[in-house]
């Protein structure tokens, strides 16, 4: 996050625009799905990015294809922490968190334990990082028909983990271990990213599978260049029947080129300080965005 407030219209915040999201990129692809390598490499790194935020107390609780955007063309991002929530406090102390909550992400990609309505967990994120990975190789998931009731996807997805996996010789048996540790571990203390780090380490070995590019050159012909983003970003639609305020800056952040839009953002959010009545700084999470500001690397998230 680049800057964030409010004023009497509302909440404000600006933040880095990404590229296209995963959903929408498979989408552009000719048999809609990604290659076994490419789903390989893009697991590795949810997982990664998984990882990061679990160490930082967060829990995203609605890991999907649409929430993963590609980053230039050399990575990915996760966004959209709407729904995110701490699972422990800034001392390391877990905290108690209501049982039946209610449902919260997305039916395609939610564990069975979020179709239970229990508290999501770490290990209900990698759950979903691996739907989205079975989906990426078999073009789609076994549940994925729009007349299921969410009863009925719940008891697929039951007899897919104890059975329909090992129908499918696109899967292979050090990823199926990894999401069976996975879900007989879903107690534990921390979920295994070390045991789950090796089995898919020894496929990209054992099948000479490199690291980069994470997508392949049949991939990247599909992607849209830089100045075509804008109509595949993943962003806030307008309401119907109302107009966005500052249209022209809005227009002309656009038009601006990658390296000079930083500066460009400043200007624009100083902008609509002025113009905007009643406008105050929100307090920001200070444990955990301090922290990620504190640090030089590219974050593999938008906050």
């Amino acid at each position: 996050m680049i800057e964030c407030g409010y004023s009497d219209f509302g909440y404000i915040m600006i933040m880095d625009l990404q590229g296209i999201n995963l959903k929408l990129f498979k989408e552009l692809l000719p048999e809609h799905q990604f290659s076994q390598e490419t789903s390989l490499r893009l697991l590795l790194r949810m997982i990664k990015i998984l990882q990061f935020i679990h160490k930082e107390g967060i829990v995203h609780c609605d890991i999907k294809p649409s929430n993963f955007v590609v980053k230039g063309k050399e990575d990915i991002v996760l966004i959209d922490f709407g729904i995110a929530e701490y699972y422990q406090d800034q001392f390391g102390n877990k905290k108690n968190r209501k049982e039946h909550r209610g449902f919260r992400g997305t039916l395609q990609y939610a564990s069975v334990n979020a179709h239970l309505k229990k508290p999501v967990s770490r290990t209900d994120d990698l759950v979903s990082a691996f739907f989205i990975y079975f989906e990426n190789i078999l073009g789609s998931l076994p549940w994925n028909s729009l007349n299921d009731s969410p009863q009925q996807i719940c008891e697929k997805k039951i007899q897919f983990k104890e059975s329909g996996i090992y129908k499918y010789t696109q899967i292979q048996m050090p990823v199926i271990n990894s999401f069976q540790t996975i879900i007989e571990n879903v107690d534990a203390t921390e979920p295994s990213y070390n045991f789950i780090m090796n089995k898919l380490s020894s496929l990209f070995i054992e099948h000479h599978i490199p690291l980069i590019p994470i997508f392949n050159e049949k991939e990247l012909s599909v992607l849209p260049e830089e100045e075509d983003y804008g109509q595949y970003r993943t962003v806030p639609s307008t309401p119907k029947n109302c107009k966005l305020k500052k249209t022209k800056e809005i227009d002309e952040a656009q038009s601006v080129e990658s390296q000079n839009a930083p500066s460009y953002l400043d200007d624009l959010f100083k902008t609509m300080k002025e113009q905007l009545p009643s406008f105050h700084p929100l307090p920001k999470i200070s444990s955990f965005v301090s922290k990620l500001k504190s640090n030089d690397f590219n974050l593999p998230f938008g906050l």
